[in-house]
């Protein structure tokens, strides 16, 4: 599944001074963040591919300045991971978390 790929406009503003492709990225963002982190809560399978979990990663290296991260910010400091972590690893990593043990979708 390719996220988001032509699925909506890249202009016009859905909320002022958002437009629809950065709501829909955002939205993804916290399905994918907001599951990962019920997975691993809860000792279920990760709801998500490495696939989307690389392209979610990479819209959110492009998108996520660092004056949105830190204490009091919508996402905490990027935790370092191994060079060879998962993207799974990676993209929740790159959302302030630290990854854990808990099963994964293929």
């Amino acid at each position: 599944m390719v996220l988001l790929t032509g699925v909506l406009p890249k202009t016009g503003d859905v909320i002022e001074g958002v437009g629809a492709d950065q709501l829909g990225l955002r939205t993804v963002m916290e399905h994918l963040t907001h599951g990962w982190d019920l997975a691993t809560a809860t000792g279920q399978p990760i709801p998500f591919t490495e696939q989307e979990a690389m392209e979610t990663l990479a819209r959110a290296e492009a998108t996520l300045p660092p004056q949105y991260r830190g204490e009091h910010m919508p996402f905490g400091p990027i935790v370092p991971v191994a060079e060879n972590a998962s993207a799974v690893d990676r993209m929740v990593a790159s959302m302030g978390r630290e990854s854990g043990p808990a099963p994964r979708n293929s």
